[in-house]
């Protein structure tokens, strides 16, 4: 799936007039899924590999230097990490409730980074 369908799969998701718990843990995975793919792609990490993995790109993004980084990766780089806990929240802690506010707050980094990607095209 492309980074762009999973973001819009996470705006579905959250809009949703009965959405509730399930939905938006589904949200912030695909809000985070969608920001992943997209750096993956940028850095070269194939992510169906293991170079390729959240931990992977996390480390490769703190590397970059961000005076010559593009805006979308500075972006990322500064809230993947956010992204990626709250993922693994959504995904690994069923026992912990995962609200709303979880899920917005995830999908709003995800919205950042694909404006400022946006922008630069």
């Amino acid at each position: 799936m492309k980074p762009e369908a999973l973001i819009a799969l996470a705006h579905g998701l959250i809009a949703q007039p009965d959405a509730d718990e399930p939905h938006w843990r589904q949200a912030a995975a695909a809000a985070h899924r969608a920001v992943h793919l997209l750096v993956a792609a940028h850095l070269g990490l194939d992510p169906a590999t293991f170079a390729g993995t959240s931990r992977a790109v996390a480390e490769a993004l703190a590397t970059i230097d961000p005076t010559h980084a593009p805006a979308f990766i500075r972006a990322a780089r500064r809230h993947f990490t956010t992204g990626w806990l709250a993922r693994e929240r959504a995904e690994a802690r069923l026992a912990e409730p995962f609200t709303a506010r979880d899920a917005r707050l995830c999908l709003a980094y995800a919205d950042l980074v694909f404006a400022a990607r946006a922008a630069a095209n």
